[in-house]
């Protein structure tokens, strides 16, 4: 063919040397990728031999955990493994049911692991195994570990936080708010020896601190004699402002001792209405104290008059003279301890042993005020013996609760303003359940009490269903307990420490 005439199959022959190089390089363009990526990842690897480590976690490591349902793992880069559930395992004596049950990614360096079941207490360890980074160095230090104190026990809130001991035979007085828990007690030598005296003091549910309300020892410095101890205090919170009452060693006059009421009123206690004794009577003492409106209402157990039960009252306002409602003595004999008086559907009630019952003495004893001049019984509560009475009042009962019969029982005795029904199936206690305190709320109905003879303080809670022990009692005497938060507190006389001081704890 002349130079430079074009021919149609020497176009053809060099289209197809093209393709035919074109498919060649396609056909090896995999192994030469994959050659490429050897290379690099080797490069890569050669750079990077830091190995990979558990950058955080939520619950951090190493801290106390009650509970575990969920934990949150963040690594310090990019990882491949984790989110294999089958790379982790668990073990320690506080593992109890706990067990795997899932796990979520968020992200190349972050899972969270789901649980099931529950710790005791002890130590859990969580291991992680074939977790890598992307160049296959394995994770380092691969396991978490946590302290369980997940065994529901008595919690301390504080340990003798009082100055002086309490008083053996007088029991804290509990009240509370949303930001504070207050307690009344009698202390052993407040300001001279051998002399007992009333403090309130507070807890900070927030900041979890102690503190003295107003001044230590209400009396004061006048009282200078054992027979003018202060003791047996009922403390009120009412309307946001804080009441006590209790026999008042500084009004003592041979042989008689009186109840004195104060209020706390910028930074100080102060008398409510005109000083006691003179418009209650002489030689009162266990008083019980409630509010409703502008009306405050006090009861005591009036020595001079064979120790039965009257009942006061006053205003808050423009207080003045105390006005005995009805008569003195409105029980039949010596109501021997506190006659606690409560407000339910707005009306007054007062609650007590009756050591002048018909046989056998000591029954418990319910009377109605009908709002003019005249208390009312509220029915029979119960035939047996009774003591260390308890009134209690929720939206729609109010219960009886006490002591029965001198024998290891504590007996629930609920009424809606009529008769007496069966409000939960009767405690029985390991001995004689002194210092009784007792809290209902719903379905829930709590019970602390000092076992006689001993120093062990025990603390039930009927669910609904039956009793059970909360934690294995405590070594104390006079407790008092409150239903805080969801939560049962009690405060004591701290024997444990050998002191006789004051101590809280919650159960949790």
């Amino acid at each position: 063919m002349a130079a430079g005439v074009f021919s149609p199959m020497g176009a053809v022959s060099q289209t197809v040397r093209v393709l035919r190089a074109l498919g060649a390089l396609l056909l090896i363009a995999p192994f030469l990728n994959c050659q490429y990526d050897y290379f690099r990842n080797a490069i890569d690897k050669e750079k990077d031999t830091d190995a990979p480590i558990i950058q955080s976690s939520e619950p951090a490591r190493s801290t106390s955990i009650r509970t575990l349902s969920s934990l949150k793992i963040t690594f310090s880069e990019a990882v491949a493994g984790a989110a294999t559930l089958t790379n982790y395992s668990l073990s320690g004596d506080g593992l109890g049911t706990l067990a795997l049950a899932g796990i979520s990614v968020a992200g190349e360096n972050q899972v969270t692991l789901q649980f099931s079941g529950t710790m005791v207490d002890g130590n859990v360890t969580l291991k992680i195994n074939s977790v890598t980074d992307k160049v296959n160095n394995p994770l380092r230090d691969a396991e978490l570990s946590f302290t369980s104190d997940a065994t529901p026990k008595w919690r301390y809130i504080g340990r003798a936080v009082s100055r002086q001991t309490i008083a053996l035979n007088s029991a804290p007085s509990l009240a509370f708010d949303s930001q504070y828990l207050y307690a009344a007690i009698s202390e052993s030598n407040c300001i001279n020896a051998g002399v007992t005296d009333i403090t309130v003091m507070r807890y900070d549910l927030t900041a979890g601190t102690w503190s003295v309300v107003g001044d230590y020892c209400l009396g004061g410095a006048g009282l200078v004699s054992t027979n003018n101890a202060s003791v047996f205090p009922s403390l009120l919170l009412h309307g946001g402002t804080l009441f006590v009452a209790y026999t008042d060693g500084a009004t003592y006059a041979a042989p008689n001792k009186f109840v004195r009421v104060k209020t706390f009123k910028n930074g100080v206690w102060d008398v409510l209405g005109s000083p006691l004794p003179a418009q209650v009577g002489a030689n009162s003492s266990y008083p019980s104290i409630t509010a409703n409106g502008d009306n405050i209402y006090l009861s005591v157990r009036d020595l001079g008059n064979g120790g039965k039960v009257s009942v006061y009252r006053n205003t808050i306002t423009t207080p003045g003279a105390w006005t005995l409602m009805g008569t003195n003595g409105l029980s039949a004999g010596n109501v021997f301890r506190q006659a606690p008086i409560r407000i339910f559907n707005s009306e007054l009630y007062a609650g007590f042993r009756d050591g002048g019952s018909a046989v056998p003495t000591g029954q418990p004893s319910v009377l109605k005020w009908d709002g003019s001049t005249t208390w009312g019984t509220i029915g029979a509560v119960d035939t047996l013996a009774s003591d260390y009475f308890n009134l209690v009042t929720t939206a729609s009962d109010l219960w009886a609760i006490y002591q029965q019969g001198g024998i290891a029982s504590v007996a629930f005795r609920k009424s809606s303003g009529g008769a007496w029904s069966q409000g939960v199936a009767n405690l029985t206690t390991e001995g004689t359940p002194n210092y009784l305190s007792t809290v209902v709320n719903g379905t829930d109905v709590y019970a602390g009490y000092q076992v006689a003879a001993t120093n062990v303080c025990r603390f039930k809670h009927h669910n609904g269903a039956t009793w059970i022990e909360l934690g294995s009692g405590l070594t104390c005497g006079n407790p008092s307990i409150v239903l805080v938060n969801g939560r049962i507190y009690a405060i004591f006389r701290d024997q444990d420490l050998a002191v006789d001081k004051l101590s809280a704890a919650y159960f949790e």
